[in-house]
């Protein structure tokens, strides 16, 4: 059963988002680390993004992950980077942050980079401790995109590293075609999107309300969004869909 949380204002919305960032320190430095936060691009969660830096958290530092970027050149404003840049350069954070973003380059370039700094981190099946991902108006998550080889490959169940047609220096991440510019993109596949302690998807508005019926539904399958969704609570994971109702 898929869990939809809707909010009546952007306060409600970001609040409980900022609950689950302190839960997510709050485990990880029981454990004596800091936290693994995995964070998606676009304009939705921008305004979460800000509220969470400006949150006055005690405990070891957070390491900020991208779960997918655009891949143009590094001062392009259409790469994802910028936004989290923007939001988290000053961080009330007692123990700070560190940003890990994608390096700019080829596809395979990108792809070889941030795959070595991940699994070198986190080793070869990475999990996070909350993820904040988001839903396209097509049903795409991060860079995973309905009827685009490459997501179809990313969105297999087969293990990290076991599909033949990705190097197996990419995994876990893969190589994209987005329906619209800049169409290159890359992205972490399911099973690193799905492997978190908290998952949160957020939308907002008239508009993603629709496409967040169409995914949570009965035929939701169709969509990234749910496949990933679909995966992370065979893992366990505590898994919901926070709608903002009023927006754009």
């Amino acid at each position: 059963m898929m869990v939809v949380r809707t909010f009546p204002s952007e306060t409600a919305w970001i609040g409980a988002v900022g609950r689950d960032l302190e839960a997510a320190q709050g485990r990880a430095a029981a454990e004596g680390r800091g936290a693994e936060i995995l964070l998606s691009g676009g304009s939705t969660p921008e305004p979460v993004y800000r509220a969470l830096a400006a949150l006055p958290l005690r405990g070891p530092r957070i390491r900020l992950w991208l779960g997918d970027e655009r891949v143009v050149p590094a001062e392009d404003p259409a790469r994802n980077a910028g936004l989290i840049e923007r939001c988290f350069s000053r961080v009330a954070w007692e123990g700070g942050a560190e940003f890990v973003s994608w390096p700019a380059g080829t596809q395979e370039e990108t792809l070889g980079g941030f795959s070595a700094r991940l699994t070198t981190a986190l080793g070869d099946s990475p999990t996070f401790d909350l993820a904040l991902l988001g839903i396209g108006d097509d049903g795409h998550t991060a860079g995973l995109f309905p009827g685009d080889p490459g997501s179809a490959a990313a969105l297999s169940p087969e293990p990290l590293g076991t599909i033949a047609s990705i190097p197996a220096a990419a995994a876990p991440a893969f190589a994209t075609l987005a329906p619209k510019e800049p169409r290159q993109r890359v992205s972490l596949g399911l099973e690193a999107l799905a492997h978190s302690q908290l998952l949160r998807f957020l939308s907002r508005g008239a508009g993603k309300a629709r496409i967040l019926a169409l995914v949570v539904s009965e035929g939701g399958r169709a969509y990234p969004a749910r496949l990933v969704a679909d995966r992370a609570a065979e893992l366990g994971a505590d898994l919901a869909f926070y709608h903002l109702d009023s927006g754009s």
